[in-house]
């Protein structure tokens, strides 16, 4: 199931909002004995960033090789170490400016954040959400693989922070 809701214009309280959407969502999980739960934040990291991370098990990054995306990258990263909550990076778009994407990945390999995927900009996307379909169901000869293995990566990281037996000082 989705869970979702909308802000309108020129409301307040959109962390507030991200908290009831994620309590339903975990409820709506329970009841579907659903292993996982997947939460889309919004860009930055405002207060609804702060929201949906909130009891992260672990955050998926998803940046654009742009100045203002990689500051947002690098503060919510902060975010993340803060709150001790494991992170992937994606840098979407990858292609359009190499220099930044560069940049993107010395940072990464700089703090020990793993870069997960390196996607090129492509239409499929736009064409994917204009069909109404996820870009794996779009075209899946071409996204299938890179997909799963950033949910591949994913997994291991939650299976690590899952584990009981884990050393607790990792």
């Amino acid at each position: 199931p989705m869970i979702h809701a909308s802000l309108g214009i020129g409301q307040e309280n959109s962390g507030k909002l991200v908290s009831i959407v994620r309590r339903e969502s975990h409820q709506a999980a329970q009841e579907n004995e659903a292993e996982n739960v997947l939460a889309d934040g919004a860009p930055g990291v405002g207060c609804p960033v702060i929201a949906s991370l909130t009891n992260a098990d672990m955050a998926l990054l998803v940046t654009e090789p742009t100045r203002s995306a990689f500051a947002d990258l690098r503060r919510v990263f902060d975010l993340t170490r803060h709150f001790k909550i494991p992170c992937l990076a994606v840098i979407n778009k990858a292609d359009l400016n190499p220099d930044i994407t560069l940049e993107i990945e010395r940072f990464c390999l700089e703090y020990g954040l793993d870069v997960a995927a390196k996607l090129p900009y492509d239409q499929d996307f736009t064409r994917a959400q204009i069909q109404g379909q996820s870009i794996v169901e779009y075209n899946p000869e071409k996204w299938t693989r890179p997909i799963q293995d950033i949910w591949e990566l994913a997994a291991k990281i939650l299976k690590h922070k899952n584990n009981p037996r884990r050393n607790k000082n990792e």
